[in-house]
């Protein structure tokens, strides 16, 4: 298991160390130093032929930008060329939020908000969905 502790915005290092039984030695050092082999796949396309697959990735990139429009993390200046990071956007990024937990903030979130809309708009987000539970904690909040 190899983690990183630390803020992204100060370091840009980190160290592992691996520790294994020397009967696994070789097998973690091939894993380690030895690229994968690349299995990228266009899904949904029955060929890969260069015109399918343009238009199959500017789908994906017009589909990615109007969601990111609509939870109000991205503009598209005049010349519908330039993408522009909202204060919204920039908000996500520095605090790795998604951009679902941006839209219902933005959306439900009001300066007037009560401790309690608060406090429940919170656990709403997705980030804690991605929380592990202590053992058999779900069950008695489930």
């Amino acid at each position: 298991m190899i983690g990183r502790a630390g803020r992204p915005q100060f370091d840009d290092q980190g160290v592992a160390v691996v520790l294994v039984h020397d009967l696994k030695k070789k097998f973690y050092n091939k894993f380690l130093y030895e690229p994968f082999p690349v299995e990228s796949r266009y899904y949904g396309l029955e060929k890969v032929e260069p015109k399918l697959m343009s238009s199959f990735l500017s789908n994906l990139v017009s589909k990615s930008v109007r969601t990111l429009q609509d939870s109000y993390c991205l503009e598209v200046d005049s010349d519908e060329r330039t993408l522009i990071s909202t204060a919204v956007g920039k908000i996500a990024s520095f605090y790795y939020l998604s951009h679902e937990t941006m839209r219902l903030l933005y959306d439900q979130l009001s300066v007037d908000a009560s401790i309690e809309k608060i406090l429940y708009l919170l656990t709403q987000v997705k980030e804690y969905s991605e929380l592990p539970v202590r053992h058999n904690e779900d069950l008695i909040n489930g």
